[in-house]
């Protein structure tokens, strides 16, 4: 596969740049253009004086050829999106070229400019105590549902490193979109969604089951290999992590909910201190600890559409502060029987959140064995209807 070369991406850019970010194979900044970059302006570049841009260039190095095949995964899955997504970060450019001296390979994307993180967002309104209004959360959550939910269909590709960092903001609208793709997961359509012998993301986001083989590989008591999981609902967990996180806006309490018992506990408690019973609900379904029970996100997307459900109201007080003492035999029977029945009704009325809220991890269901080394042949086939279209 060609790319244009360093000599092209210095005629295109400016040498000044802001660094806006690392991460594991390189580093975000914010460049600003000396020519026409984004296609959708040059369509028009007749009609339209040039105007410099500021767009994000993502520059990775790898030291060796298989290296550089590894780093070019993301532009890969880049590729296979649904193009022209509002909620998928837009590539509008790639270079690529080797330095002889360092013995390097040099790959940069260059993508449109957010103007924000979902985890810079989080900590400001930690910092100003100021909470997400409910009609911006269920904003935000169905926009980051629906775009997971749209990438699986279209191109059965799944994120694998969901958290807040990876959840871009343009600020108008409070647009969301979805970016860093490079530890993606491409599985062949007629497959189920499982795989075994991978293990990526980010620890506090990984799902229970992730977290468990993470910690035993940690200390070199499991086989990689042997590690099953549904990667969809692995990335509703950690989607459900960083909503439960954008909601509550939490910071370091999020560690380790996803460890055993004790952290479904902590997650439940945390659960509860949610107002508004739509979004709690759907919380609920997207942090189950067993993945069997945890919703897809095709359930989810109907959770989000179905009308808000009754408000359920917790009567603390008790109905009567005292009772006179001169009442009759038969008054005081009536009376306490009324409020026998209320007291019992209030505790039925939270019943079947706190079951749901209460229940114990079950045995997690072993699902088929996804051969991993069909990622080779994906990136391959993806290279050659790449080169083929041009």
């Amino acid at each position: 596969m060609s790319y244009p070369n360093i000599q092209e991406f210095l005629e295109d850019f400016d040498k000044e740049n802001e660094l806006l970010g690392k991460g594991t194979y390189g580093a975000v900044y914010k460049m600003k253009t000396k020519r026409i970059i984004n296609p959708e302006l040059e369509r028009e570049q007749d009609q339209v004086p040039f105007m410099s841009q500021y767009l994000a260039v993502k520059m990775m190095d790898a030291k060796t050829e298989k290296s550089f095949n590894t780093i070019q995964k993301e532009f890969l899955i880049l590729k296979s999106l649904p193009k022209q997504h509002p909620n998928i970060i837009k590539l509008y450019k790639s270079y690529a070229w080797a330095n002889q001296i360092t013995k390097t390979y040099t790959l940069v994307l260059v993508m449109e400019l957010a103007d924000n993180n979902l985890m810079t967002e989080i900590k400001e309104r930690i910092t100003q105590q100021r909470h997400f209004p409910d009609d911006q959360l269920h904003h935000i959550f169905l926009q980051c549902i629906q775009t997971l939910n749209d990438i699986k269909l279209h191109s059965n590709i799944y994120h694998r490193d969901i958290k807040p960092e990876n959840i871009l903001i343009k600020s108008s609208g409070l647009q969301i979109l979805l970016s860093d793709f490079g530890v993606s997961k491409k599985l062949m359509k007629e497959k189920l969604p499982t795989i075994a012998g991978t293990l990526v993301g980010t620890p506090s986001y990984l799902s229970p089951i992730l977290w468990k083989a993470f910690e035993s590989v940690k200390f070199q008591i499991a086989n990689i290999n042997k590690i099953v999981h549904n990667v969809e609902k692995s990335d509703v967990y950690s989607l459900g992590i960083t909503l439960l996180q954008t909601t509550l806006l939490l910071n370091s309490e999020i560690q380790k909910l996803n460890a055993g018992e004790q952290g479904q506990i902590r997650t439940n408690n945390l659960l509860k201190g949610i107002q508004n019973q739509r979004i709690q609900n759907i919380l609920i379904r997207m942090l189950e600890h067993d993945e069997k029970q945890r919703a897809s996100f095709q359930e989810l997307l109907q959770l989000l559409s179905e009308p808000i459900p009754k408000q359920i109201v917790s009567n603390k007080k008790p109905i009567f502060s005292y009772v006179e003492p001169k009442i009759g035999i038969k008054e005081q029977f009536s009376l306490q029987a009324k409020i026998n029945y209320q007291n019992n009704k209030n505790e039925s009325d939270q019943t079947f959140i706190n079951q749901k809220l209460d229940q114990k991890d079950e045995k997690i269901e072993q699902f088929n064995n996804q051969d991993t080394a069909q990622d080779s042949k994906i990136i391959q086939d993806l290279i050659q209807n790449d080169d083929k279209k041009k």
